[in-house]
């Protein structure tokens, strides 16, 4: 309903469409006669889709419209982006600079600041009343409509380095109907690497597939077939994501070259959909950002300005980024291999941004996809460490909760404004300002200590803001409950479990 993307919706023109999609005449403006019965079932329909996300823990979502809207605003209430509301914020971003220089919190917070300049639609899902998991949504929304976007530039660019004289605008490629293969290559699953620490007999880190699930697309369940064997893909610890591909290692011969693993859904074995790993030069691999803390690196997305990082590179750049310490833009502590047998791979470890003003490095063609993924977009971080998590509720306990350090390199200081649930509209219940770069460990007491609850951090640093929310708990709303899976390591006839050791009897059966 591009045509709309202005104005109010037009029942008109949503019952035309609506007609297009099921194959029936488009000749009328009306509803098929099948939902005109009267009285009209659209409300109790809703209604049940309504009764059965609140029976699963979700809140409801559907709702009635308004004078000629009444009936259509149901199925409007459940759209997250239209095609008009993606090219909007392509268009901002672009204004910026590259797609991939964003990470999404700043994206969220440099939208809700150009808010004015948006769609109707994209206005109404960032002003509504705010909810974690309608937020988490629209946040995921943006991310897969900016994911998408990039896939099409990069394949872009592909094209013009290798061919000089295709000289066509991103926007006339986009439209071209001959061009669509980066699209229909989005309706795949991508594999991004999932990296932990080698076990005691190996110094050589393991790395996986870490499949990145698709807004609207569910494949918990779904197999995906490695060299003839199905694996299952499970629902992930961090939101967004499935578990990893434990199963299978990565290997550097598949980072040389890429592969693609057909995704069947059981009991047909129908070949629903494809997970893709991308031949790369390099890959970004940051912290799990909601335990940090934990060793685990994989390439959740962009890194920001003062983050730690590890990057895994091809040897021919190795060059390039010391070339980058040397102008102190970028820092790393040292360099290894990245596998036992093979010397095309290294990691350089503890990198760390220093500066945002990158304007005038010029790594040349074969260093250009490098400086974009590291380049950060000009913008204040806020970065929470340390504290006793609670990772399943994505919270810290009241009696050690995290130091907050507002990371920019363009402002010595930053106002930081604390609200909570119970404040008044507008109104903060703490106001602070801070030297920026610094960690601060007592900017949650309020009055000496720190209440439970749920609390808004919002930061202004000169024309840039940045927000996040953030959790804290009691010992009392701790539950026992038990482990998502098991990790097990198996050494020689045993396999240990925690602080359980079993004898391995036979393969895949294990005794006390």
């Amino acid at each position: 309903m591009v045509s709309d993307a202005n104005s109010e919706i037009n029942a008109t023109n949503y019952y035309i469409r609506f007609r297009e999609t099921l194959g029936l005449t488009n000749s009328e403006s009306k509803a098929p006669k099948g939902m005109i019965l009267q009285p009209r079932i659209e409300p109790m329909l809703w209604a049940r889709w309504n009764n059965w996300l609140q029976s699963q823990g979700y809140l409801p979502t559907a709702n009635e419209g308004n004078k000629s809207t009444k009936y259509i605003g149901y199925p409007i209430s459940q759209s997250i982006l239209r095609k008009a509301d993606k090219a909007k914020i392509y268009e901002l971003v672009q204004e910026q600079g590259s797609i991939n220089q964003w990470n999404i919190d700043s994206l969220m917070s440099y939208l809700r600041r150009n808010i004015q300049v948006l769609t109707p639609h994209l206005r109404d899902l960032l002003t509504s009343e705010r909810d974690d998991q309608r937020f988490e949504v629209i946040k995921k929304a943006v991310q897969d409509a900016l994911d998408d976007e990039e896939a099409i530039q990069v394949s872009l660019e592909k094209q013009i380095v290798s061919n000089p004289k295709f000289t066509q605008n991103i926007s006339t490629w986009q439209k071209s109907d001959s061009n669509n293969s980066a699209k229909a290559q989005n309706g795949n699953l991508t594999a991004q690497i999932y990296r932990t620490e080698g076990d005691f007999f190996n110094e050589y880190p393991n790395f996986f597939l870490y499949p990145k699930q698709k807004i609207g697309v569910d494949l918990i369940g779904a197999n995906v077939v490695i060299d003839g064997v199905s694996t299952s893909l499970q629902k992930g610890d961090l939101e967004g994501w499935y578990l990893p591909i434990f199963e299978y290692p990565i290997s550097s011969e598949m980072l040389n070259q890429g592969t693609t693993y057909p995704i069947t859904r059981s009991p047909s074995n129908d070949i629903s959909t494809c997970l893709v790993f991308d031949k790369r030069d390099f890959w970004v691999l940051i912290p799990d950002p909601d335990f940090p803390e934990s060793g685990i690196y994989a390439s959740f997305g962009k890194v920001f300005l003062g983050q730690t990082f590890i990057l895994l590179c091809r040897k021919e750049l190795v060059g390039l980024v010391e070339r980058l310490q040397s102008e102190r833009l970028l820092r790393f502590n040292s360099r290894t291999k990245a596998f036992e047998n093979n010397p095309d791979w290294v990691e350089f470890h503890q990198c760390m941004i220093l500066s945002e003003d990158w304007e005038g490095v010029d790594l040349g063609i074969k260093g250009k996809e490098l400086k974009d993924a590291l380049q950060p977009a000009t913008t204040v971080e806020i970065c929470l460490t340390g504290g006793l998590r609670v990772p399943h509720l994505k919270a810290w306990l009241i009696e050690d909760v995290p130091t907050l350090k507002i990371v920019s390199s363009l402002a010595h200081q930053a106002d930081v404004l604390i609200f909570d649930d119970l404040s008044k509209e507008g109104v903060p219940i703490s106001r602070k300002t801070v030297k920026t770069n610094v960690p601060n460990s007592d900017i949650f007491k309020i009055n000496g200590t720190v209440r439970a609850g749920r609390y808004e951090i919002r930061v202004n640093c000169g024309r840039l803001f940045s927000q996040k929310v953030v959790n804290f708990v009691n010992w009392d709303d701790l539950e026992i409950r038990e482990p998502l899976r098991r990790e097990r390591l198996k050494i020689g006839s045993w396999t240990v479990n925690g602080s359980q050791i079993y004898p391995l009897v036979n393969e895949g059966d294990i005794y006390e």
